[in-house]
């Protein structure tokens, strides 16, 4: 922090992302994710920021596109690279 630290982006891998964001919560850094993350933190103290849409809003998209393109069928593909 003496150096400037501004915020921290990451990390890529969940399962250290609570951890690097109860040190940012402590020392009042923001924390930047650029990776989904199911668990949605209540915590009005919080400084984690999400830079991927919540489930949520990506789902009303796709919803939103579905009905402007009149499409029938959709299909959704994904990776789960955990």
């Amino acid at each position: 922090l003496s150096l400037g630290v501004a915020a921290i982006f990451g990390p890529s891998h969940s399962s250290s992302a609570n951890a690097v964001q109860s040190i940012c919560n402590a020392l009042g850094v923001p924390h930047i994710q650029t990776k989904w993350k199911h668990q949605v933190s209540d915590n009005r103290d919080s400084f984690y920021v999400s830079l991927y849409p919540d489930f949520s809003s990506l789902s009303r998209a796709i919803l939103d596109l579905v009905h402007f393109f009149k499409w029938k069928t959709v299909t959704v593909v994904y990776d789960d690279s955990t």
